[in-house]
Formats: structure tokens, C-alpha cells, sequence
């Protein structure tokens, strides 16, 4: 990240430039020193375009912008050929605090770089482009190793994130595909941020739009407004995955289609986030299991259900008995009126219907938090106990909300945002560790499609016991009911 560095760097010299200019008379005929706000808060706007979302780099595009106002009269008197000496009388009280916001956003900027690049290599992917009513989506296929393309092998359904890093979803898309499973992931255009195009192009969102999706990921279950921009969400990844069903029921096993390797009758879906809560929908419909008998299994990853959360209903007034004077009635016509407008409480979780296939939900060890299993996992808590399938429920110890999509290395400042503490495991274990969950969970689920019903195993442990590198956290639920809850160590 030298090159990200380099220019942050260019762009504080710069600005240090601008705030000194009425104390080093070597730079008072520099009238061009007026344009430099603007010139760096073009690089600055060119780090999000280059880079992506850099949330660190939000206070330094704050400062550049508010620099960059203060300076128009300047540009404006410049431009016109008139006198242009009023930095001359700046305050330096007023210059004082502009270094102080300057050295605190470049220390946001620096203090929270991403510990990794986040790239994609688009080598020994297969990509698609297709349209529907909903967008036009772009499809990453992962094909296995030359060796196990003789047989038809299961297809994964990869639902990424809808805002994040691409790189550790590439990363654990290629070690489910290393393991024998083709797997399907995509970028829905205009909804996805960013969305991976052809040859690995990426299309990014408005700054705004990351911050709004990365505030309803913490607080879609705190927040009602939160909320329902998470069930906006989890309604438009309903979508792209009946979409993407219906493809893969189309082209899976066929001569010359892209998942011609694909075996048509084996689906495991993998959701993050909003995906997850999505896939989970679609497992408790009625008549699911019945329309897509191919999908023998679905994993959710830190997906809570934001369409379970239940509201306080809004209170109604009435005027007292016998009171009929003009004003009561009018007095409670306002009363209610402003209860409408204010924001519901969230009052708790129901689950109306519950999955009818297997079912596995990987999400942070804040699980063991009670605050946080009453609240933020409690849908999850739920179905996992209430599901009519298997269901079960893994958590990495050391793993934060974030750790699995990879974020925390990204995006290192949205662990502050999070109140997460600094990962001392390296950026790609959690997301490594997921994928190994989800490569024994579909083992599972192809045994258990084979045998011909649910099977009581015996020990449902054995998910955690072939490649997995941390210590796990692990409750079965639904038809198991068979391990006592508690931590598994070392497995």
C-alpha cells in the first residue's frame, strides 16, 4: 500500500503548504497556492476512485472540501487579476486549529491503513454477464482442479456481501472450488459496492451509500430506521438469488454452459450478511424444500434475520368520555399524528416459519455475549433450535462481526466504528476457517441427501474436526438436539 501512502503524504505536504503560506514569505508571490485546496481535494476524491471506500480518508476529504470553500473568494479575486493578499491577515489561532485538523485526519489516514491490498486476480475464472428485471449481474465462476472435472461435482451458491472487500470472498470462494465444488458468485450492478465487472473492472458507489450500509450492518438491530434499510436489503437479495436458482437450473451439467462441471441435482446456497438472512428466508418458506429440491443445504454467515424484528405498536389516543369540546379533539388528532411520526421501538424477534433443509450459522463469538444473544443473534438463536432440519450454529473464538467478510483488515478503522478489538490472527484466518466450516457442513448435507432422510449423527461434531485451524464454538439445534452446548477445543 506504498502507492496509497505516497500520496497521502503529497497531499498533507501540500496542505501544509497552504496553512503556512502567511508565515514564509518565500510563498506570498506563489498565487497559485490558492488553487491547491482544490487540487488536493481532486487526489483526495481520486483515493476513493483508485481505491474504493477508504472510510479513513473520510476527515482528510472533509478537511480538503472545507479548505477548498474557504479559499473560493481567493481563486475568484485571482482569476479576475485583482489583489489577492488576504492570507496575510489569517489569525494564526485560525491556522492553529486548521493544523490540529489536518494532523488528526492524517492520522486517521495513516493509523487505520488496510493491513492488505484488496485485488482479485480474475485468472481461471469463468465470467458471465446477464440481465434481468431486477439489474444486470456479473458472474464469477470457480471451476475445481483439472483432476476432479471427469464427474459432475455439488455447486455453491456464493451470495457476497452487499458493500465490502471482493478480495477475501475471492479467497474463499477459490478454497471451496480447491476442495471439489464449482462455485457461482456475482456482482448485481447498481446494488453491490463495489460491483466486479468484466475483467475484474470494478464499479463503486457514492461514499454516502457505503456509510449507510455499513452503519445497518451494526446497527440494524438497534436502530429502527437501521432496520429497515436491512430488510430493503435482504428483499433484494431474495431476488438475485430465486434469480440465480433459476440459472443454475438452466445451465448446470450442460455441454458448452459455464457450469457445464456442475452437478444440477446438488446446491448448498452461502450467504454473508443480508445473503445469509435471504437464503434463510427462502429455506422457511412453505413449499421451498418442494420447488428447489436441489438446494440440500444453505450457511449463513453473521446473518442475523432483520426481517424478524417486531416493533412497539404506535400508541392510539382517544378523548376522555363525555369530552367534547373542540380543542380535546383536535389535541388528540396532534398527539397522534406526532406518534406516527416518530421512530418505533424495536420490542423484540419472531420467527414465523422455520427451514425444512439443513442448515449452518457461522457468526462472531460475541454469540456467548448475552447482550448480544438477546438481541442482535436472537433470530438466529430461534431458528437454530426451531429449525425442522439439522441446524447448527459455529462460532470461531476471536472472531468479530466483521472478521469473516474480511473487513477488519480492509476497512481496520470500522473496528473502532464497532466497537472490535484489533485481530492478532492473521488477515485471511477467519475467512479460511468459514470456508473450512462450510466445506465439512456440505459434507455433511451430501451424506444426509444420500441417505435418504435426516439422519441422527452420532456426533455432529465431526464439523469441526477435518482442517479446521482455530478453536470453535458449537450448538446444534432442530432435528440433532444432540451435543451439550459449550466450547470444543482444539479440535
Amino acid at each position: 500500500m506504498w502507492d496509497l501512502i505516497i500520496l497521502e503524504i503529497i497531499i498533507t505536504l501540500l496542505l501544509l503548504v497552504v496553512l503556512f503560506r502567511p508565515y514564509i514569505r518565500g510563498f506570498w508571490p506563489i498565487d497559485g497556492i490558492v488553487f491547491l485546496p482544490l487540487f488536493c481535494l481532486i487526489m483526495c476524491l481520486g483515493i476513493f476512485a483508485a481505491y474504493g471506500f477508504r472510510p479513513e480518508c473520510i476527515p482528510l476529504l472533509f478537511f480538503n472540501a472545507v479548505l477548498c470553500i474557504c479559499h473560493i473568494p481567493a481563486a475568484f479575486s485571482l482569476m479576475r487579476q485583482l489583489k489577492n493578499d488576504s492570507f496575510k491577515d489569517r489569525n494564526i489561532i485560525i491556522t492553529l486549529v486548521g493544523i490540529i485538523f489536518l494532523a488528526g485526519s492524517m492520522w486517521a489516514a495513516f493509523r487505520f491503513l488496510p493491513a492488505v491490498p484488496d485485488d482479485i486476480s480474475m485468472e481461471g475464472i469463468t465470467q458471465v454477464s446477464l440481465k434481468d428485471d431486477s439489474g444486470e449481474y456479473f458472474l464469477r465462476i470457480y471451476n475445481p482442479p483439472e483432476q476432479q472435472a471427469a464427474e459432475k461435482q455439488p455447486i455453491i451458491l456464493f451470495v457476497p456481501p452487499v458493500a465490502g472487500p471482493v478480495s477475501s470472498p475471492d479467497r474463499m470462494c477459490r478454497n471451496l472450488a480447491a476442495d471439489g465444488f464449482v462455485v457461482l458468485t456475482f456482482s448485481r450492478k447498481g446494488l453491490d459496492a463495489p460491483a466486479v465487472g468484466p475483467g475484474g473492472s470494478r464499479g463503486y458507489s457514492s461514499i454516502f451509500r457505503y456509510m449507510r450500509i455499513f452503519w445497518t450492518y451494526g446497527r440494524g438491530f438497534e436502530s429502527v430506521w437501521a432496520n429497515s434499510s436491512a430488510i430493503s436489503l435482504e428483499e433484494e437479495r431474495v431476488r438475485d438469488i430465486r434469480f440465480l436458482l433459476s440459472y443454475i437450473r438452466q445451465n448446470a451439467g450442460k455441454s458448452g454452459s459455464p457450469l457445464v462441471l456442475g452437478d444440477p441435482g446438488t446446491i448448498i446456497a452461502v450467504g454473508h450478511f443480508m445473503g445469509g438472512a435471504a437464503i434463510t428466508q427462502l429455506a422457511s418458506e412453505p413449499g421451498f424444500k418442494q420447488a428447489f429440491p436441489e438446494v440440500i443445504g444453505f450457511v449463513g454467515i453473521e446473518s442475523p434475520l432483520a426481517s424478524s424484528v417486531v416493533l412497539e405498536e404506535v400508541p392510539v389516543y382517544h378523548t376522555d368520555d363525555g369530552d367534547t369540546a373542540l380543542w380535546a379533539g383536535l389535541l388528540v388528532k396532534w398527539k397522534n399524528f406526532s406518534a406516527r411520526l416518530k421512530p418505533g421501538k424495536i420490542a423484540g424477534t419472531e420467527i414465523k416459519s422455520f427451514p425444512q433443509i439443513p442448515g449452518l450459522y457461522i457468526v462472531s463469538d460475541k454469540i456467548s455475549d448475552v447482550s448480544f444473544r438477546d438481541n442482535r443473534y436472537a433470530s438466529i438463536v430461534k431458528l437454530l433450535h426451531g429449525s425442522g432440519a439439522p441446524a447448527m450454529l459455529a462460532a470461531v473464538l476471536g472472531a468479530g462481526l466483521l472478521d469473516y467478510a474480511g473487513m477488519s483488515s480492509i476497512y481496520p478503522v470500522m473496528n473502532v466504528l464497532f466497537g472490535e478489538t484489533d485481530s492478532y490472527e492473521p488477515p485471511d484466518f477467519y475467512p479460511d476457517t468459514a470456508a473450512a466450516l462450510i466445506i465439512n457442513f456440505s459434507s455433511m448435507a451430501m451424506v444426509m441427501r444420500n441417505s435418504g432422510a435426516y439422519v441422527y449423527w452420532d456426533d455432529p461434531s465431526i464439523l469441526i474436526r477435518e482442517n479446521i485451524p482455530g478453536d470453535i464454538y458449537l450448538e446444534t439445534g432442530g432435528t440433532w438436539n444432540l451435543m451439550d452446548t459449550g466450547y470444543i477445543l482444539d479440535p
